[in-house]
Formats: C-alpha cells, structure tokens, sequence
C-alpha cells in the first residue's frame, strides 16, 4: 500500500479526492504564488531581475530538500538494519510494523 499513490477515497490514510485536491492546491501557493518568490518578481526592476530573483528563490525552495530529504535517504543506506528493514519479522520486533521503520528515520 506503500507505493500506492492513489489509494482507495475513504477507507485509506490517504484518500486520494483529498491528495489531488489539497495537494494541488497547496502546490500551487507553494511554488508559484508564495510571498518571497511574488514579492521578489514585482520589486524587480526590469524583466531579466524579475527571473533572476525567481529563479534564487527556487533555489531556495529546493535547498530544504538536500537539508532534509536526503540525509534521511542517506541514513536508510549507512544503517539497514535500524531505519529501513528488510525481515518483515526484524521489523516487527523493532519498530512494531512489519512494513517498514519510516517513524524511525524521519
């Protein structure tokens, strides 16, 4: 059920009407209208500022990933046995899930 991106709409963690609606919607103001990146375009002043400070605060967006995401990815290669289990029966002796340990690395 893991990789299963579209999951059932009511009986799942996930529904998916409330993954396509509120995922998009909060994609949007994430990328495309949040304050820093609107504020930097209509300060500029000219055309090629105006993509410039867009393109900065892009890369801003982006940094937290790197910060974030990938030491946590890092972190299930350097200990297997701790973070990402592959005996569904290790697993459940040490996270309680038989699935995977993600509370653990993240």
């Amino acid at each position: 059920d893991a990789w299963t991106m579209l999951r059932h709409p009511t009986k799942s963690d996930i529904p998916w009407p409330g993954f396509i609606f509120g995922q998009t919607a909060a994609s949007i103001w994430y990328w495309c209208a949040d304050q820093m990146m609107v504020q930097k375009t209509l300060s500029a002043k000219s055309l090629s500022h105006a993509q410039g400070g867009t393109i900065l605060t892009g890369w801003f967006k982006i940094l937290p990933m790197f910060l974030i995401v990938v030491p946590g990815m890092i972190s299930r290669v350097l200990y297997p046995d701790t973070v990402s289990c592959i005996d569904p029966d290790v697993c459940m002796e040490f996270c309680g899930n038989p699935v995977s340990c993600s509370n653990t690395a993240f």
